[in-house]
């Protein structure tokens, strides 16, 4: 019998559409609890903004989350700060599990900046953390019926993430699988193929509860096998 929590199966931190990939690690955790596979993503963006968020920024692309929260608190406190700082002030809270600080600051983010998907997005993750999955369930609703698929790629890869993690909600909450594999069918259609293990890995699953053992075989077999070519 396979039993995954909501809050452990497969939860996806947003990307963010910036200028240069500078770091992707992945990190497997839990034996004895479920498998857990997480996504951190750390990107250089260009900002014109102060002195503080760039050593802010630079301490968030080391994982120096403390300092990180430090100068990003600076800037907004001295310079009223702008959408990139409070979204990596959040990201940086939510990287020390420090999540209701985190969803206030992604809020902030978005407020001054509507258009930012991934703001919403590690917004949902911050809520899934939290067990908020009603309030969840709201916002990957919203961000899929406002968000399009389109020719930019992040934009892609967060709409991804945003139906995978929907997916794992219907599955694990609703118990709706019809609904819950198309999300994941979705995630596949719109993500690369490089991080397309963990979709993969979900659909898998649900095929084994839905008793489909050939189709959760190749699932399976295909998240390992990309899985292993990231490493």
């Amino acid at each position: 019998v396979l039993s995954f929590g909501l809050s452990d199966a497969g939860i996806l931190p947003a990307s963010i559409d910036c200028d240069v990939l500078t770091s992707s690690r992945v990190r497997l955790l839990g034996v004895s609890n479920p498998p857990v596979i997480t996504w951190f993503l750390a990107f250089s963006c260009k900002n014109g903004n102060s002195e503080y968020y760039s050593k802010g920024k630079a301490f968030y692309d080391k994982g120096n989350y403390e300092n990180a929260i430090e100068f990003l608190t600076k800037d907004i406190n001295l310079n009223g700060g702008t959408e990139m700082a409070y979204y990596y002030r959040g990201r940086a809270l939510q990287s020390i599990k420090e999540y209701k600080q985190a969803i206030l600051n992604f809020n902030k983010a978005i407020e001054l900046k509507e258009g930012i998907i991934y703001a919403h997005v590690n917004k949902t993750v911050s809520q899934i953390r939290l067990k908020e999955i009603d309030s969840a369930l709201k916002e990957l609703n919203y961000i899929i019926d406002e968000f399009e698929p389109s020719d930019d790629s992040n934009t892609n890869r967060n709409l991804a993430i945003t139906y995978n993690n929907r997916g794992l909600i219907r599955q694990f909450r609703l118990k709706d699988y019809t609904k819950a594999q198309a999300d994941f069918d979705m995630a596949l259609t719109l993500g690369i193929h490089s991080e397309s293990y963990l979709p993969l890995m979900n659909r898998g699953r649900l095929f084994l509860v839905k008793k489909e053992y050939e189709k959760a075989i190749e699932d399976l077999d295909n998240s390992i096998k990309i899985n292993n070519q990231n490493s």
